[in-house]
C-alpha cells in the first residue's frame, strides 16, 4: 500500500478547513502523483473589507456607556433598518429599569444579527456585519408609537450612511484530499497522514493563503 505523509504545522481548524503552510509546487507535485485523490483549486477572497455603518445624530455628542439615554423604563421600542441594500425590518426591544446606552446597545445586538449598535467616539452607530462594498445601513423612521431611536434625549437626525469598501484580494489555495474507506487517516499535534490507495468516500478540505503555501509530503511504499 502506498501512503502519502503529509507534514505540516496545523495552525487552526474551523470544522475540516485546517489552515496549513505550504508552497503550490509540492502540492502541484503531490496532485500530479495522485490525480485520482488529489485535487487543487485556486480562488480570490477579500480580506481587511471595511463595514457600512450609519450614525444617530444626538445633542450630545460625548455620550458613554453608561450615560442615561432618556428612554423609559420597562417599555418596549421599535427602531427601523435595512441591512445591505435589502428590505427594511422592524424590530421591537423592551427595557428593564436600566435605560442607559449600554443596556439599549445589549437589547438592540440580542434582536438581532445581521447589524449591532455601538458607541464609537461617543456617537451611537449602526455597523453591518458584513464587510465589503455592498455593506451598508439604511435607518428610517419606525411605524410604532415608541420610536426607539426618536425616543431619546436629544434626537436629532439620522446621519448620511457611509457604505463599505471591499477590502484587498488574497489568492487562496483549497487542496482537496478524497479519504478511502477503511483508509489510515491519523492526526496529530504537527502531522497529517492520509493513506490514497482505495477508492475515496469523503473528503477533507485544508485552506490557507497562497503565498504561505508551503506543503511538505513524502511517499511511503508499505
Amino acid at each position: 500500500m502506498a501512503l502519502t505523509v503529509l507534514t505540516a504545522t496545523k495552525k487552526a481548524a474551523e470544522g475540516t478547513a485546517y489552515l496549513l503552510d505550504g508552497t503550490k509546487a509540492q502540492a502541484d507535485l503531490l496532485v500530479a502523483a495522485y490525480p485520482d485523490n488529489i485535487a487543487i483549486q485556486e480562488y480570490v477572497e477579500f480580506v481587511n473589507g471595511v463595514a457600512g455603518y450609519q450614525e444617530i445624530v444626538l445633542d450630545d455628542t460625548d455620550i458613554e456607556w453608561g450615560d442615561d439615554s432618556g428612554l423609559a423604563k420597562y417599555t418596549s421600542y421599535t427602531f427601523k433598518v435595512a441591512v445591505d441594500g435589502g428590505a427594511a425590518a422592524q424590530y421591537t426591544i423592551t427595557l428593564s429599569s436600566d435605560t442607559s446606552y449600554g443596556a439599549v446597545i445589549q437589547a438592540v445586538n440580542s434582536v438581532i444579527s445581521s447589524c449591532s449598535l455601538s458607541i464609537e467616539a461617543g456617537v451611537l452607530r449602526v455597523t453591518s456585519a458584513t464587510k465589503n462594498a455592498t455593506s451598508d445601513i439604511t435607518l428610517s423612521t419606525p411605524t410604532a408609537t415608541n420610536k426607539l431611536f426618536e425616543a431619546m434625549t436629544g434626537f436629532d437626525s439620522y446621519d448620511t450612511a457611509v457604505v463599505g469598501e471591499d477590502g484587498d484580494p488574497e489568492s487562496l489555495v483549497v487542496l482537496n484530499i478524497l479519504l478511502p474507506t477503511g483508509g489510515q487517516t491519523a492526526f496529530a499535534d504537527d502531522y497529517i497522514y492520509i493513506s490514497t490507495d482505495i477508492n475515496d468516500v469523503e473528503t477533507i478540505e485544508f485552506v490557507m493563503p497562497k503565498d504561505q503555501f508551503e506543503f511538505l509530503y513524502t511517499v511511503v511504499e508499505a
